[in-house]
């Protein structure tokens, strides 16, 4: 997962969706300071693939534990190697538009996939909001210079397709590493840049993680306001999708009995926020979503926090 927004998400040469669907094809993977760059780490490469890694760290000692292989390793400063690996490249290679025109194919393709599981779960939409109708109303919503910190997992796809889809939004990933840390790395940011709109996507298995009081209070006694959007699907839904997709034949995938991954009943988290001077709305349909989020960058504009709990679907 990227750490923030480091790639133009309208740039013609981006892949959109998962890595692992195309890692097959590649005759070269580079690598910038990713730890994790595609999962699981044994992934099936292309025969004399390279895979080249940026680093501050040459030695990456602990490459082997992770399981991620290395061809090349380039030592340094990651900004400074890049821009020199760019400006090389630029001497050295013609333009290829038919790679372009391929991935802007494949990009579109993912894109209309996308939406067409947006059509068909919108038609049966009874007491939750689209997920994507959520990103959808943030990315026209928000202002351009808005900073998002996100500490979901089950959305990831729906948030980079839809959120990011033209606006240049900056993203922090509020979990690199583990779950707990959304709320103070967007405490981190709003304090670096308080002009700006601090937005803290975090999902409902998330806030249970962070040191919500703490975070809360700070935000309350340092007058630092943040507009968090709290993704509930009321469970640990990564959980249950990772027990399935690695142990398929267990005992809890064949009875369908997954043990603590549901959070019932649903807490009132609106009351968390108003508990410490804080405003908060639950909204359950599409059609109420933009009235409150401009409620909640009023609230934020004027120095209050503000949580938008919006029930998604898993």
């Amino acid at each position: 997962m990227p750490a923030y927004h480091n790639f133009p998400r309208s740039h013609p040469l981006y892949g959109l969706g998962p890595v692992e669907q195309v890692l097959g094809e590649a005759d070269a993977i580079l690598v910038a300071g990713s730890n994790g760059p595609w999962h699981p780490p044994h992934a099936r490469l292309r025969p004399g693939c390279a895979v080249i890694h940026l680093e501050q760290d040459p030695m990456r000692p602990r490459a082997a534990y992770w399981g991620y292989p290395t061809t090349h390793a380039i030592p340094g400063d990651l900004s400074i190697n890049l821009a020199a690996l760019a400006a090389s490249l630029q001497t050295r290679v013609t333009s290829r538009p038919e790679a372009a025109e391929r991935w802007a194919a494949y990009t579109q393709s993912v894109r209309a996939k996308g939406i067409e599981e947006v059509r068909q779960l919108s038609s049966q939409t009874t007491d939750f909001v689209v997920v994507t109708d959520l990103f959808s109303a943030l990315h026209d919503t928000l202002p351009d210079d808005a900073i998002c910190v996100d500490e979901i997992t089950s959305q990831v796809p729906e948030m980079i397709q839809f959120l990011y889809a033209r606006k240049p939004f900056e993203q922090y990933r509020g979990w690199a590493g583990a779950l707990g840390i959304g709320l103070g790395t967007a405490l981190g940011v709003k304090l670096a840049r308080p002009e700006e709109v601090v937005v803290c996507i975090i999902g409902d298995g998330a806030w249970h993680y962070n040191p919500v009081s703490a975070a809360l209070g700070f935000a309350q006694e340092y007058g630092v306001p943040l507009l968090i959007v709290l993704c509930n699907n009321r469970q640990y839904a990564s959980q249950t999708r990772n027990l399935l997709k690695y142990y398929p034949d267990s005992a809890a995938a064949r009875e369908q009995n997954f043990v603590g991954n549901v959070i019932e009943p649903t807490p009132d988290y609106v009351k968390q926020a108003e508990a410490y001077g804080g405003m908060g709305e639950r909204v359950q349909k599409s059609d109420e979503l933009r009235p409150a989020l401009q409620r909640a960058l009023e609230a934020v504009t004027s120095g209050q926090t503000f949580l938008l709990d919006v029930i998604v679907n898993p």
